[in-house]
């Protein structure tokens, strides 16, 4: 056989492997359920969600080796470590530079709770209290990773979703593959789990009980729970598709009805609604807000940029809205009568994340604080908080810091959990608070093992 010859059955063979390769795909005839599978899960794999932008494949499989948390780390604008200090904060892996903190001489006093990947030697995920004086006074280690429903290592979840009780318990999920809601008190012990798939939020009612939301964070109807903090018992279930029913002839869910009932196109394009925020009116604001009553639940639908009131009883939708934030998160209830948002600007990659407000009464809408002033952007998850001074707490959680304004808009707090200080990389936060000095029932944490 000449070369010629051997060129043309290469030719040929290559041709007839394309062929049936095409076939195969577009007729799904063998491999094509061998291998279709194992192509889309390392297409995701590759990908990541939308916390992991930026880390390579060599990332993902040194972090879930356990060997880097980089499908956690991020950047942060250049120059904030010039106005912060170290913190010291014993119990940290060597593999990480402590976090830095900056508190303003005339900050407010309280106590400020920090919660994230914090990468202690017994957790990877924690939350650490800093007292009024501005020092690190007690650490909680969390973990899923000894529940039954548990899948996975810590390092392949995302902690976000918690609630800080009075008792300085804390109840808290993992999403992802977390294996349910979990309750640890103030020596990081368990109280209770509740078993199954949660997502995105415990916000307390203020009446022993929170909400959040139960199943797939993917899929077009987002149910939600109401829970016991007590004991963890489920105490009201609210099924979306029933909400839908209630509310035939409001259409706010138009804009992801085309592939309600085509599986496939479901699966391509997932993450339908993507329910991350369920904040109920509780006594102590409902004054501000006499068209709702207390007990209503103020929900945040991402990817629709939708937010909506909806009574949990009747499931009247009560008011909503379309196209305030982008991507937005964590809608709350104010005492002025407005309601405050944290806007991504996720869709837009030049805008800085904003929190925004608008009147519910007159639709008026404007920003409260816009990421342009100090280059604050998350472009995936988030919180805000306006704490009993006026000042509000900003937690950046793709940026690694969380930050708290006064009401003129300077900074009189800031903390950048730092990976590495030389590469301006920090670790994923999820939330931080500032409750005032007697939140907590005395200092139940000096009764800890091994406190101070």
């Amino acid at each position: 056989m000449n070369n010629v010859q051997k060129f043309a059955l290469l030719y040929l063979l290559g041709l007839v492997v394309f062929l049936y390769g095409y076939a195969a795909a577009r007729f799904k005839l063998f491999p094509h359920d061998v291998f279709e599978p194992r192509i889309k899960e390392f297409q995701e794999f590759a990908a990541g969600d939308g916390l992991e932008k930026d880390s390579t494949i060599i990332d993902k499989l040194k972090n879930d080796a356990g060997f880097s948390p980089l499908r956690f780390t991020y950047g942060v604008p250049a120059g904030l470590y010039d106005w912060h200090e170290p913190l010291p904060l014993p119990g940290l892996r060597s593999r990480r530079d402590p976090p830095h903190v900056f508190i303003s001489k005339d900050h407010p006093s309280g106590y400020r709770v920090i919660a994230g990947a914090m990468d202690f030697e017994e957790a990877f995920w924690g939350a650490l209290l800093i007292s009024p004086e501005g020092e690190i006074v007690h650490t909680w280690k969390l973990t899923t990773e000894h529940l039954p429903g548990n899948k996975e290592g810590d390092l392949l979840k995302i902690l976000y979703g918690m609630h800080v009780g009075p008792d300085a318990s804390i109840t808290f999920l993992m999403q992802e593959s977390g294996g349910g809601i979990v309750k640890v008190d103030a020596c990081s012990k368990e109280v209770w789990n509740l078993p199954g798939v949660y997502h995105h939020t415990v916000s307390s009612n203020g009446k022993g009980a929170f909400w959040s939301f139960e199943g797939s964070q993917y899929t077009l109807d987002q149910d939600m729970v109401m829970v016991s903090e007590e004991t963890g018992e489920i105490l009201q279930t609210i099924d979306m598709t029933e909400v839908r029913e209630a509310n035939k002839y409001l259409h706010i869910w138009d804009l992801t009805m085309p592939v309600i009932g085509n599986q496939k196109r479901r699966y391509q394009i997932g993450n339908l609604t993507h329910g991350n925020d369920i904040d109920p009116l509780r006594e102590d604001v409902a004054a501000s807000f006499p068209q709702f009553e207390v007990g209503d639940l103020l929900i945040s639908y991402a990817t629709t940029n939708m937010v909506f009131v909806l009574d949990p009883d009747t499931l009247e939708v009560k008011w909503w809205r379309i196209g305030l934030g982008d991507y937005q998160h964590d809608p709350d209830w104010e005492s002025d009568g407005r309601i405050t948002i944290f806007s991504n600007e996720r869709r837009r990659e030049e805008n800085k994340s904003r929190i925004i407000y608008v009147d519910p009464k007159t639709y008026e809408a404007g920003d409260v604080f816009n990421g342009e002033v100090n280059g604050f952007r998350s472009p995936a998850n988030g919180m805000q908080q306006r704490t009993v001074y006026g000042s509000r707490m900003i937690t950046s959680a793709n940026q690694g810091w969380a930050f708290e304004v006064d009401a003129t808009g300077e900074t009189v707090f800031s903390f950048l959990n730092t990976y590495s200080q030389s590469d301006l990389s920090t670790l994923f936060l999820a939330d931080s608070y500032h409750f005032p000095p007697d939140y907590f029932d005395g200092k139940p944490w000096e009764n800890c093992a091994g406190a101070p």
